[in-house]
């Protein structure tokens, strides 16, 4: 697939970022990220030195904190209610350790996401207040859009401290108090823009962090910071929000103390996922900790993470750890699984706007993965649904955007349909009861919605390409020089850089499955090793040019540095037409000037191994095919047509609509139009055909008339049979019984002259149907074959109500 590469132009360097850092390139990528005054400079370049906004900057913090204390001297039970992901586990890690810290009596209580879902759940609410007897609940990464539940948390008179960081518009829950900093009027006024907008990055866990601190601080026990610190920085990676400001210092922090295996369970994860606390950075944390941590919640439940993060028993540790690693190694292969099975899907389902798949055994905590690669794959929307064992009736899904969309608004507009949702631009997720409504209802839905939101837009994958390079700024100062954006993150990532009109020197494919190519490029006299992952096309000859996007690293081997650039993407002259083309999933093949080729093809269908429709429905083709074995087998007509890799058309369609529903059904990669000896139909004849099978089917068949039946065999359209059919009632030849889903009951009354028939209201409109159909196959037959490619490579197929004539 093509990717639009879109360059980070920015008009000035930033003065200060030129003295900050000595280097014009890196001053052009801290410009570029909006580091541009001395203030943010000196808080992106020397994190450890920033100065830390207070806890009581959220306007109802002091109420807060008030309230804990109060539990805490009257020994109430606290009860923290979390999420299942990485942020909500380690959210509930950080104020479950300080409270405990602080002697307060606290427990944690974590949904199941299959169950329950995210957020306070009413049900679960009344089996912990029977149970636990709780004074105080204080939720983490959620609640804020719980206004039910905490109403009725208040009826039994239990308090409730939600702390959260998503996005919230409409009605606040009526809660104790609310600590988010992206609710309206919820932080102090005589904040700067960027302290708003620090506090407004913060992960879940940094939210709960600026509790504990408040906490921390009204006892006088700031030392306990450093103990919680290295939950703030795994579950901030892990949540994807922007690593500047307080995010980029806590990060800073908690690396530095898992370097110093400060967290016994972090550093026995660590070691299990074959990592060493002392290179720990963003990416191990991002691609080593969170995958295996958010497994526990994805396939079990989350207390598993819970335990290996509070436990201060080694062995009980060790025992998490592994089992974690080993859930991790279950969700990967579910993954793959899901995905395959998916792609399955998306063969047959390939020409809509959006990908909408439902499989009733899919995994609810797997299927947002799984999407989230599709989406990577074919940029498109795509929406995962599946059941959940405790109610099968209701469908859940799981859904991930392109940039461009907005997700969240795409599924509000059929919110009607829905039993919730809810989510952002990218990601979200939504659920129905299908005993109200189908899966292809909403399906249909979705993707109606996706259509009409694209109109118009560039939806072409793009990459956002920070700068373009000359041979002489590759070195292995700048490379090293990069390290000082680190940690890297969201709005803060490795950048990505581009070398254009480059040479191919060499190519070739490496790896124990040779996955992979490595290629040796050059440009203004200087050669580079790159390596370009799980991919292997050789994009041009060698010795023509090509442009790279790539990430610049120094490898080490044998103890020789050299630089190799990761290949992220590749460009050459009259690439995005080579690869649309290369890309278009449906070829044709033009036969209709071949004759005799019965035998030969249906050799070639004895020796494939794609599935293949022969389309065929006119008694004569019909009768000519079955002389012949393997097209005996394979031949449908329009009523029971076949999911398909390829299909053969021996008949061809009687008019655009039918010949698109055709397409749509089949969903062939490979359509081939056959050589046809078609002979015009006759209006007159059919009548007389249709009139003596009236009267046969009242003879012998108790009157039961199939009009999907008639029109096959005939070659028309169901149009056209209902027409003649109200033709012969009122003409007094057929009186109709019953009629249900195409099929009648008639009863035979007499046969009537062509005169009288030719002169009833609906003779003209047959004829008239039937001529049409006359013209629209042979402007088939006869046309450039480009312009039935240009027909059936149109993405979108419209709808069509159903004509309803009888």
């Amino acid at each position: 697939m093509y990717t639009k590469w879109i360059y980070k132009n920015i008009d000035n360097i930033s003065e200060e970022a030129k003295k900050a850092v000595n280097n014009d390139l890196i001053a052009k990528l801290l410009t570029q990220r909006g580091i541009d005054s001395k203030k943010r400079l000196d808080d992106f370049l020397k994190p450890l030195k920033m100065s830390i906004i207070s806890p009581y900057k959220f306007k109802y913090m002091e109420k807060a904190v008030a309230r804990i204390a109060e539990a805490i001297e009257k020994n109430e039970l606290i009860l923290i209610w979390g999420d299942f992901d990485a942020d909500g586990v380690t959210a509930t890690s950080v104020l479950y350790k300080t409270l405990k810290f602080l002697g307060a009596n606290v427990d944690y209580y974590i949904p199941s996401r299959e169950t329950e879902n995210h957020g306070l759940n009413t049900k679960t609410l009344v089996k912990l207040i029977s149970k636990r007897k709780m004074k105080l609940l204080i939720t983490v990464d959620c609640g804020i859009s719980n206004l039910n539940e905490v109403n009725f948390l208040k009826g039994f008179k239990v308090d409730t401290i939600i702390s959260d960081h998503h996005d919230f518009s409409g009605k606040l829950p009526e809660a104790y108090a609310i600590i988010n900093p992206k609710v309206q009027n919820n932080l102090a006024e005589d904040l700067s823009v960027d302290e708003i907008a620090y506090l407004s990055y913060l992960a879940g866990v940094g939210v709960a962090f600026k509790i504990a601190c408040a906490l921390l601080e009204k006892y006088g026990k700031n030392d306990f910071i450093d103990e919680v610190l290295p939950y703030v920085a795994v579950g901030t990676v892990a949540d994807v929000v922007p690593l500047i400001g307080e995010n980029r210092c806590y990060v800073v922090c908690g690396l530095k103390l898992i370097e110093q295996s400060k967290n016994a369970g972090i550093a026995k994860l660590l070691e299990v996922a074959g990592f060493s606390p002392a290179t720990v950075n963003s990416e191990t944390i991002a691609f080593g900790l969170a995958p295996r941590i958010n497994a526990a919640g994805r396939l079990k439940t989350a207390d598993l993470a819970l335990k290996l993060l509070l436990s201060d028993n080694m062995a009980e540790i060790d025992v998490a750890a592994n089992e974690l690693n080993n859930l991790n190694k279950i969700r990967q292969e579910l993954c793959d699984q899901i995905f395959s099975e998916a792609e399955e899907q998306i063969r047959i389902n390939k020409k809509q706007p959006a990908i909408v798949l439902y499989n009733s055994d899919w995994n609810i905590g797997i299927i947002g993965i799984v999407a989230s690669k599709i989406v990577e794959k074919y940029n498109k929307p795509t929406f995962l649904l599946c059941c959940i064992e405790d109610d099968p009736n209701t469908i859940r899904c799981s859904a991930r955007g392109v940039d461009g969309l907005n997700l969240y608004e795409i599924i509000k507009e059929n919110e009607n349909l829905l039993l919730g949702f809810g989510g952002h631009k990218l990601a979200a997720g939504l659920s129905f009861d299908k005993r109200e409504h189908s899966f292809e209802e909403i399906k249909k839905a979705l993707c109606a919605t996706v259509a009409k939101a694209s109109v118009g837009l560039d939806l072409l994958p793009k990459k956002f390409i920070d700068l373009e390079l000359l041979p002489k700024d590759l070195n292995f100062e700048f490379i090293e020089t990069i390290n000082m954006l680190q940690p890297f993150g969201a709005e803060n990532e490795y950048p990505l850089f581009s070398l254009s009109g480059c040479s191919l020197k060499s190519f070739k494919q490496i790896g124990a499955n040779a996955n992979h190519s490595k290629m040796m490029i050059s440009k203004e006299g200087q050669d580079f090793e790159a390596v370009y992952w799980n991919n292997t096309s050789q994009p041009v000859q060698i010795g023509e040019k090509l442009d790279l996007a790539f990430y610049p690293k120094i490898n080490e081997f044998n103890s020789k540095k050299i630089i190799q650039l990761d290949i992220q993407d590749l460009h050459w002259e009259g690439c995005e037409k080579q690869l649309k083309e290369e890309s278009d999933l449906v070829k044709i093949y033009d036969h209709r000037q071949k004759n005799n080729i019965f035998k030969q093809v249906d050799e070639y269908l004895c020796e494939t191994t794609q599935n293949v429709v022969v389309f065929a429905q006119e008694k004569g083709t019909v009768e000519a095919l079955e002389k012949y074995e393997n097209l005996a087998q394979k031949i449908k007509n329009k009523n029971n047509l076949d999911k398909t890799d390829q299909i053969m058309f021996f008949d061809y369609p009687a008019n655009e609509e039918e010949f698109r529903t055709i397409l749509d059904e089949a969903c062939a990669d490979k359509i081939h139009f056959m050589c046809k000896n078609y002979v015009p139909l006759n209006s007159e004849n059919l009548l007389k055909t249709l009139s003596g099978m009236c009267k046969y089917v009242a003879n012998n068949k108790d009157g039961i008339l199939d009009i999907d039946y008639i029109s096959c065999i005939l070659g028309i359209t169901n149009e056209s049979v209902q027409i003649v059919l109200k033709l012969f009632v009122s003409c007094g030849i057929i009186n109709i019984e019953e009629f249900q889903d195409n099929v009648l009951r008639i009863k035979f009354i007499e046969p009537k002259g062509l005169n009288v028939i030719k002169n009833s209201e609906y003779y003209a409109r047959f004829a008239e149907i039937i001529q049409n159909i006359n013209k629209y196959r042979e402007y088939l037959l006869n046309c450039d074959i480009e312009e039935i490619e240009n027909f059936v490579k149109q993405d979108e197929i419209a709808d069509k109500e159903p004509t309803i004539l009888l």
